[in-house]
């Protein structure tokens, strides 16, 4: 697909690909009119982002089922550089039962103590872009 100088869009499904083989994002949303990006780690079944999380900002903007962003990329790989932006609606759910999990690997990361909440988008557009051109040397 064409794009600006140097790069080329990225099209859904290899979007879609790449979230799927990815498990760190950076989700992004607003708050007080300011943005906020963090990291997560997170799983994926179709369209649906899943995130396990505590009571906080995330939880928040969850809960007032707003618009976010994931963001995922690969800049030092064996492959040109890409990136990946996926947007969607969150919503906040308090457990996710066996079914609706899917198998979805959403245990809570050592060290974390209560993170017994789910963020789960839907998302609903994607966007990526990969550079053109771009020998690895070395590699």
């Amino acid at each position: 697909m064409p794009s600006d100088a140097g790069t080329h869009r990225l099209g859904s499904l290899t979007c879609r690909e790449r979230l799927q083989a990815a498990k760190v994002g950076r989700l992004a949303w607003c708050e007080d009119d300011q943005p906020v990006v963090v990291p997560v780690n997170y799983a994926m079944h179709g369209d649906l982002v899943f995130i396990r999380t505590g009571s906080g900002s995330k939880a928040a903007a969850a809960a007032r089922g707003g618009r976010v962003s994931l963001q995922i990329d690969d800049l030092h790989g064996e492959h040109a550089p890409w990136s990946v932006l996926a947007k969607g609606t969150a919503t906040l759910v308090a457990e996710l039962d066996e079914e609706e999990a899917y198998g979805l690997d959403l245990r809570p990361e050592a060290g974390t103590m209560n993170r017994d909440l789910f963020i789960r988008i839907e998302l609903d557009e994607y966007t990526g872009r990969e550079l053109d051109g771009f020998g690895r040397v070395g590699r």
